[in-house]
């Protein structure tokens, strides 16, 4: 972080990121017992304030985070602006859902999603191996790692697919009583949660080589 402004933001981000998590631990057994909507309606006024923050203060801090990054990477106010709408869309995105899309299970929205996140790694692995055969050996070897934590990503998606539809099945609770599947939808997420850890670590690790790489590169030009 270069400016107060962005080491400020980062660290406000950073606070709501931790709150929310340790907001959730504190939450937990109550809204297991009561359900959602018997925690907010049941006890004190702040149970309300708890459920709203819990289910928007984590993706606020994380935009302000990544807005700090980009205020203190000398980001453009046409950039700035792209990544607090975009940060403001995440938080507001789920209310937007239930408002324009209903809650009730549709199977072709899932259904056009997952179509249109396979043409899009498919389209990501086609442009990225002409990028890659352009790069520094050097910076090669850091885009490797930024694209094997998007490979983890997309394996996170497909298993996602499989713990709320077959043979998962978390979506049909019905179901799940009478086929029994929650060891394997537990098993999926478990899978899932490993493909996310990985796919930052290796995200993380690639953007840290491509510092590395780019001072090199830049020393030997």
């Amino acid at each position: 972080m270069t400016t107060a402004k962005s080491k400020i933001l980062f660290y406000i981000g950073v606070i709501l990121m931790i709150s929310t998590v340790v907001l959730g631990e504190f939450i937990q057994d109550s809204v297991e017992t009561l359900g959602l909507k018997g925690y907010m309606e049941a006890g004190p006024e702040e149970n309300k304030f708890f459920m709203l923050f819990f289910a928007f203060g984590f993706p606020l801090g994380i935009g302000l985070v990544m807005v700090a990054s980009i205020m203190s990477g000398l980001g453009s106010k046409t950039t700035i602006r792209w990544f607090l709408a975009t940060a403001f869309t995440g938080v507001f995105l789920t209310l937007l859902i239930h408002v324009v899309l209903g809650t009730s299970h549709s199977p072709v929205y899932f259904g056009v999603g997952g179509v249109i996140i396979m043409a899009l790694i498919i389209a990501y692995a086609w442009y990225w191996s002409a990028y890659r055969a352009g790069l520094d050996d050097k910076l090669r070897r850091a885009s490797d790692f930024q694209a094997m934590g998007y490979l983890c990503f997309a394996l996170a998606a497909w298993n996602l697919c499989g713990v709320g539809s077959i043979p998962g099945m978390a979506m049909y609770p019905e179901k799940m009583l009478t086929l029994e599947p929650r060891f394997f939808a537990v098993a999926q997420l478990k899978a899932v949660m490993a493909f996310f850890v990985l796919g930052w670590l290796f995200t993380v690790i690639g953007v840290k080589q491509f510092i590395t790489a780019s001072k090199t590169v830049n020393h030997e030009q």
